[in-house]
């Protein structure tokens, strides 16, 4: 979601003065927020709100109430949501009341290259069977999909139940996404080192 185009201008100029007077640029830059239970959708739009780019992997699900069958968009990571921020602005995101810290690693706020988040972003719009796993993924051939809308993603083959499915290691959460896929679409790169 894009931020507040009013934010973002004075963002902007904010940053271009820090430029022009020599002083430390801050650069906008991915981070993993880790929010209360079930305040998934609260958190995004408080960060709506405030202008802040974020994204919350969301997939359908068919939920039973009532007898009835209904779709629902429910978050894929929970209780990880991204957010896109400048190191000056981290502490923004605390207002919604919902954010319990910033992932971190050694101590140290952990920084998602964007191109994390758009590998994740693909995965969650291919939306066939997508499963998120935190258990270890068994030694197989490290592969590559050929065709379709996940084209030349990586990860490890496993057959479970007599079905392909492929585990695709997410780092900076150390979560696998696991997905039902043809054998045919895969592409083997050799055996994955365990």
């Amino acid at each position: 979601m894009m931020g507040n185009p009013l934010n973002r201008t004075i963002f902007t100029i904010y940053n271009l003065v820090m430029q022009s007077t020599n002083l430390k640029f801050d650069p906008m830059q991915w981070h993993v927020l880790r929010v209360l239970p079930r305040q998934d959708a609260k958190t995004a739009k408080h960060l709506s709100n405030l202008g802040i780019e974020h994204y919350l992997p969301l997939r359908m699900e068919h939920i039973a109430r009532k007898g009835k069958i209904k779709k629902q968009e429910i978050p894929v990571l929970s209780p990880y949501m991204f957010v896109k921020v400048a190191a000056s602005e981290r502490q923004l995101v605390f207002g919604a009341g919902s954010v319990m810290e910033f992932l971190k690693e050694n101590g140290k706020v952990v920084k998602l290259p964007t191109e994390e988040v758009n590998r994740i972003r693909k995965i969650c719009r291919h939306g066939k069977e997508t499963e998120w796993s935190q258990k270890p993924v068994k030694v197989g051939d490290l592969v590559e999909l050929i065709s379709g809308p996940l084209k030349g993603l990586r990860g490890i083959a496993v057959e479970e139940h007599g079905k392909w499915q492929m585990y695709v290691l997410i780092e900076a959460l150390s979560q696998f996404v696991r997905f039902s896929i043809h054998r045919s679409l895969l592409r083997s790169l050799g055996t994955a080192k365990s």
